[in-house]
């Protein structure tokens, strides 16, 4: 699971205010997934304070189910799994990657702290101190929506999506979300690796062959999933919206989280669709910071960086092995890729702190052939300038001229994630040579 958001509609924030409405409780300190569904023997649940949820029309149909709205994002409105946001425990005891989804935005709020395994699942999840004041809003409050945009904002890869916007948009800032979609996954540069690594089998042919393995995003549904969410998240913001779209005339910062949502939902009402076309608006980009830098806090942490899903429909097997050589080329090899790209991100943010700029050619030379960050000598530098799009995902806004990097964002607060000491202490080591000028 990647805390980059990788599911459909998961982008309206009346929905995750909705999930934690129904589910708040300051005496639970402790919980999982779980307790987070739809769940139809408790007397709250999303449904219940869903600005965006319908009316049965059917009073029959509504006395039947116990309930008198349903979600428009569920294609039958009788269906078990009730909420399109966490589904249900009555349709979906076991599997949690929509919940999953759910938490990660919650977190991404600040409403909630994630507890994370070293392979990055979830541990289990705790309340914020936020959380407690955030509850005893109401949808449409002044501070409610404040609170929205500046989380929003504090989001690395929102920064980033408005990064590759500004880059693309016209003039008048039109652009179109098919011109966005490549740059919404983790890039991807095929590492090369001898088929002795992967396999242990004695007389298996595949030992004497070298392979390419992909390292990044390479599904297009994965991409389009990603969009949907970063795009309206951003749009609560009101630094993009729909073109041709009229909300209000001259709205106030705090309301666009409002009206973006009032109008998907009661306008727009096309809820298996998206607007293709987009306006980028610079000056309320410039409204939001008043000349501040972005100050960065979230990002796609250190548990996440690699996507776990992107290579589900690989199935290269070797015949020998009966292995998915994807599969266990990451078993084998992907720490490695997961340190190198935290090395980078550090290195950056590093740079950032003391104002000075980062040469990768010589954080190539130092890192080269070191087990622990290098997968390939021949594509070691080569990798670390693809991963430089990592960190613009992330909201870093590098610039890369003759080797020397430098972001725009403020990065003195970024939180990382929990890699072990080990890798802490050896990436300051590397910090500590001579890899900035």
């Amino acid at each position: 699971m990647s805390n980059l958001p990788n599911r459909s509609n998961y982008g309206f924030l009346s929905c995750l205010f909705s999930l934690l409405k129904s589910r708040f409780d300051p005496s639970i300190k402790d919980f999982n997934l779980t307790y987070l569904k739809y769940d139809e023997t408790k007397n709250k649940n999303t449904i219940n304070y869903c600005s965006g949820a319908i009316n049965f029309d059917n009073k029959i149909q509504s006395n039947f189910l116990k309930r008198e709205k349903y979600c428009p994002f569920v294609k039958d409105p009788t269906s078990k799994h009730v909420c399109n946001l966490v589904y249900s425990i009555q349709s979906d005891s076991q599997k949690s990657k929509a919940t999953g989804t759910a938490a990660l935005l919650l977190e991404i709020l600040d409403l909630i702290k994630i507890n994370y395994s070293e392979s990055g699942k979830i541990k289990n999840i705790n309340w914020t101190k936020n959380a407690y004041k955030i509850n005893q809003l109401n949808w449409g409050d002044k501070e409610l929506g404040s609170y929205f945009i500046e989380k929003i904002l504090s989001f690395g890869p929102v920064l980033g999506l408005i990064y590759f916007i500004k880059n693309l948009s016209t003039k008048s800032g039109d652009f179109k979300r098919s011109q966005i979609k490549k740059f919404l996954g983790f890039p991807s540069i095929d590492e090369e690796i001898e088929g002795s690594e992967l396999c242990n089998k004695s007389n298996c042919e595949n030992k004497k062959n070298k392979f390419l393995f992909p390292t990044g995003t390479t599904t297009s549904d994965s991409l389009t999933r990603t969009m949907k969410s970063l795009f309206f998240l951003t749009a609560a913001t009101g630094i993009i919206r729909p073109k041709n779209t009229k909300f209000k005339v001259n709205p106030q910062l705090f309301e666009y989280p409002f009206l973006i949502d009032d109008w998907y939902f009661n306008k727009w009402k096309k809820m298996s669709e998206y607007p293709s076309e987009w306006v980028y608006d610079e000056k309320i980009l410039n409204n939001h910071f008043k000349k501040e830098i972005p100050k960065i806090r979230k990002i796609i942490n250190y548990e996440n960086l690699i996507q776990k899903s992107a290579h589900r429909n690989y199935t290269n097997k070797c015949m020998k092995c009966e292995k998915n050589l994807i599969n266990l080329f990451y078993k084998l090899k992907g720490q490695i890729i997961k340190d190198r790209r935290f090395l980078l991100l550090k290195a950056i943010a590093h740079g950032n702190l003391i104002n000075k700029k980062l040469n990768i050619k010589e954080l190539s030379k130092f890192t080269l052939g070191n087990k622990k960050f290098c997968l390939s000598k021949k594509n070691h530098f080569n990798s670390l300038i693809k991963d430089l799009d990592l960190a613009n995902l992330c909201g870093f806004f590098v610039y890369l001229d003759k080797d020397l990097i430098t972001s725009k964002n403020n990065l003195k607060e970024v939180e990382f994630g929990n890699p072990k000491y080990e890798t802490i202490n050896e990436i300051k080591k590397i910090l500590s040579e001579k890899i900035y000028v």
